[in-house]
């Protein structure tokens, strides 16, 4: 790199990263999706999720790289001069103009948001799921999803759909009727405002849930391109959410809180954690678990 006649070269180390992107072994193109102040989001080509670069004010996740917010800023500001960029093994490159940023993530720690099955008795399920219910409805609940627990927040409109809609996609997961759960799912993908519209939040949660209360299931159940053949009415931010549920992976703070609700450990740093995600997406994900685990209790024959 020194030989080249650069006006700047930037070489950055991440303090983070997803695990799996240790399995990177091949070039890919990227291109540059959306950007803001803590995160900047890159649609990856063949890939059915995108590729997050965050700093240190935002939690951790999957497929995503962490940075210190000095070196997020600097991220930041060559990407917006961005002509090129690409991946290369465990390395980003960003050209513009004559100018080189290379990121690499093999110094950082490497962070599994792999799913683990709680075998947890569904009644430590319930009553802590219970508690959780108790302590949303002392909030101000922004979300439609606040249908869920029969409590307000949000439009009319959508607490109508998730309410017909939501329920059923449970019921064909927990069976694992996966054609039955098509219809629900397309009427719920892109319903709501935001970057990851509330319907793709819950669909993700129904899916996360799966995963960790229900034993012996695993993404293998899911049928093969099962997410890619749904005509979803969502964008491509809220397409990755579903895709990142599918495989059993959520961001760290809605990880904490399903083992709170596993171990028995509720708090409300656990909760409040999760409901500074996003303007509704921690709310959509707490109500959506709290729901999964009320439904799986019925089926079950365990009074809520």
């Amino acid at each position: 790199m020194n030989n080249l006649n650069l006006d700047e070269f930037i070489e950055l180390n991440s303090e983070w990263f997803d695990i799996d992107l240790c399995y990177v072994n091949r070039n890919y193109v990227l291109e540059l999706h959306s950007y803001f102040k803590h995160a900047i989001n890159f649609k990856v080509e063949e890939w059915p999720i995108m590729l997050v670069v965050t700093d240190m004010e935002t939690g951790r996740g999957p497929s995503a790289i962490g940075l210190k917010n000095q070196d997020f800023a600097r991220f930041l500001r060559i990407i917006k001069l961005s002509e090129r960029i690409y991946l290369k093994e465990r390395q980003l490159f960003i050209t513009g103009g004559n100018n080189i940023l290379q990121l690499n993530w093999r110094e950082g720690n490497p962070v599994s948001f792999a799913p683990v099955y709680k075998n947890t008795p569904l009644r430590t399920l319930l009553r802590s799921s219970n508690l959780y219910a108790e302590m949303l409805k002392r909030i101000e609940i922004p979300s439609p999803a606040a249908v869920l627990l029969d409590y307000p927040g949000g439009e009319i409109y959508f607490r109508r759909i998730i309410a017909d809609n939501f329920r059923l996609v449970i019921l064909n997961i927990i069976e694992g009727n996966w054609t039955g759960s098509v219809e629900y799912i397309r009427n719920l993908s892109g319903l709501g405002r935001g970057l990851t519209p509330t319907g793709d939040d819950l669909i993700h949660s129904a899916f996360i849930c799966a995963h960790y209360f229900i034993k012996d299931f695993s993404m293998k159940d899911i049928p093969e391109n099962f997410i890619s053949n749904i005509n979803l009415k969502t964008n491509e931010f809220g397409r990755h959410m579903i895709e990142l549920g599918r495989s059993g992976k959520s961001p760290e703070v809605a990880i904490k809180y399903i083992i709170s609700l596993a171990d028995g450990s509720v708090s409300e740093i656990y909760l409040n954690n999760l409901l500074a995600v996003g303007s509704t997406t921690g709310f959509d994900l707490a109500l959506g678990i709290i729901y999964f685990i009320r439904i799986l209790s019925s089926v079950k024959k365990l009074e809520i």
